[in-house]
């Protein structure tokens, strides 16, 4: 009876454990409850709301050992719970710093999440770009293709390289959380 009763403990600790797991987490807090419920925890965190529009809230503030992030908090279309969050980083003119920003927040998510699901690296030129102006020029030009995607059961986290403002260029991540999104496709389908 004993050994069973430890075994039943296990199994209901391990259940218990997937359940917590059903939302994609950003800063440690699951994806999950009201808009509003979120941004609070965000600006606990330590974060700035600097404005809120129908479906998403805007908020600045350090995210992952950078300063000055720009964070849009994302709602479902159907309902208020939280489902999207993205994160653009700061501009960068200089194509060696975007890279290794880029390349380092990569490596940090396959440490913990292992290896990404699907991985584009490219410039869509004839030719391999000759130096690092061309790269940024190709940037601008929305011809820089990287890309990264880490697809868990709980959501989905992309980095990619974005053209900013002014010569500039910045690294977005985006968080996209499954049983939200899966619910919020659900009730749209329902109205097919």
């Amino acid at each position: 009876m004993g050994k069973r009763l430890v075994s039943l403990l296990i199994f209901l600790a391990s259940a218990v454990g997937v359940l917590a797991q059903d939302h994609l987490k950003f800063k440690g807090v699951p994806l999950d409850g009201t808009r509003e419920a979120f941004v609070f925890r965000m600006k606990s965190a330590g974060f700035k709301e600097v404005r809120k529009e129908q479906d998403v809230t805007l908020l600045t503030g350090e995210f992952a050992g950078r300063k000055d992030c720009q964070i849009g908090v994302s709602a479902l279309k159907t309902r208020n719970l939280v489902s999207r969050i993205a994160v653009a980083f700061p501009n960068h003119s200089s194509w060696r710093e975007l890279y290794e920003e880029y390349a380092d927040l990569v490596d940090m998510l396959t440490e913990k999440y292992g290896a990404p699901a699907e991985q584009v690296a490219r410039f869509e030129v004839q030719t391999t770009p000759p130096d690092d102006a061309y790269r940024m020029t190709l940037v601008q030009l929305d011809k820089c293709r990287y890309r990264t995607v880490f697809d868990m059961a709980v959501g989905r986290i992309e980095v990619s390289i974005e053209h900013g403002e002014l010569e500039a260029g910045f690294v977005m991540m985006k968080y996209v959380d499954r049983l939200n999104n899966e619910a919020d496709r659900k009730t749209a389908m329902e109205d097919l």
